[in-house]
């Protein structure tokens, strides 16, 4: 088996597949400032999700419906910006920025509540 000719195939399908997503990202930036708003909207849900969702992710029965609200948002965001339309790959994009988001902002939540609950270090009373 010879190794020149498979890593000439794979060059050839991977510069066609880099020429292919250039022109995918030429189409979807091709409405300008539009788009920007759009990747606003996907990290705004997300860190809305993540400071808002009520449980802790301790155990996978506990997650099940935060991913799914990940899933739910992040396909809306790409539905109702009309990129479903151009390729419907771009809601794993946007699912993984809510879920980025999401996942920091529950982050930063779960630290500053357990900053504020945490008793002091001197009591008052001796």
């Amino acid at each position: 088996m010879e190794l020149a000719p498979i890593s000439a195939i794979i060059n050839q399908n991977l510069r066609a597949a880099a020429e292919e997503v250039s022109n995918v990202r030429t189409q979807r930036t091709a409405s300008g400032s539009e788009n920007t708003m759009e990747e606003f909207a996907a990290w705004g849900l997300g860190l809305l999700l993540g400071a808002a969702y009520p449980r802790p992710l301790r155990s996978w029965f506990r997650a099940i419906p935060f991913i799914a609200l990940t899933a739910a948002c992040g396909t809306a965001v790409t539905v109702l910006s009309g990129e479903w339309a151009q390729e419907p790959g771009f809601a794993l994009v946007d699912i993984g920025q809510v879920a980025l988001a999401a996942s920091i902002a529950a982050f930063a939540r779960a630290r500053l509540q357990l900053r504020w609950s945490v008793a002091p270090a001197h009591s008052i009373h001796h």
